[in-house]
């Protein structure tokens, strides 16, 4: 092989593999913030319930207790 070809293939080879890291990074970032978005929603279900639980509370007063607050 001459040098210009050898040194076009250690090239190309060097490039693949910045890419291939570049892209496993990319696939961890994406990992990451797919699960963020997995406990975003689940969260967001859970301040849905409490609202809607609020609102049920709201319309229905004997769903009140007569608790003392808990500050007494």
């Amino acid at each position: 092989m001459t040098e210009d070809l050898l040194n076009t293939i250690i090239d190309l080879q060097t490039r693949l593999a910045y890419q291939e890291d570049g892209l496993q990074h990319l696939s961890d970032q994406l990992a990451r913030q797919a699960e963020d978005l997995r406990y975003a929603q689940r969260q967001i279900q859970l301040l849905n319930q409490k609202l809607q639980d609020i609102q049920q509370a709201s319309e229905d007063p004997s769903a009140v207790s007569n608790e003392r607050p808990p500050h007494y």
